[in-house]
């Protein structure tokens, strides 16, 4: 992908992230004293980010999975999805990613 398509592809992702904060924060709704997964593994995917070896690295990618298959409860855990997708800024989002956040966008 090039440059300027790369920049495009951030720019659409930013403004539906935009969107989707507005939404997400409008109509999220977690019982109290709860939290949500995307709020509690964040913390140790960031943790095993840090780690090597196979075992670290597949509790690395099921804790991704995991993260961004997740409905987030606020626009913080968008946030934090989009560190995770793109491995804190060192990788490009994927198209199903970007899919997911764009139907939360146009949902409500």
């Amino acid at each position: 992908m090039d440059k300027v398509q790369n920049i495009t592809r951030r720019g659409a992702l930013i403004g539906a992230l935009v969107s989707t904060a507005a939404i997400v924060s409008a109509s999220a709704v977690t019982a109290a004293g709860t939290s949500s997964p995307i709020s509690t593994l964040f913390p140790e995917w960031l943790a095993l980010r840090e780690g090597s070896g196979d075992e670290n690295f597949a509790r690395y990618l099921d804790l991704q999975e995991r993260i961004t298959g997740s409905t987030p409860a606020g626009a913080r855990e968008l946030a934090m999805q989009f560190v995770v997708e793109t491995d804190d800024g060192d990788s490009d989002f994927r198209d199903a990613f970007f899919a997911r956040v764009r139907q939360l966008a146009m949902e409500g």
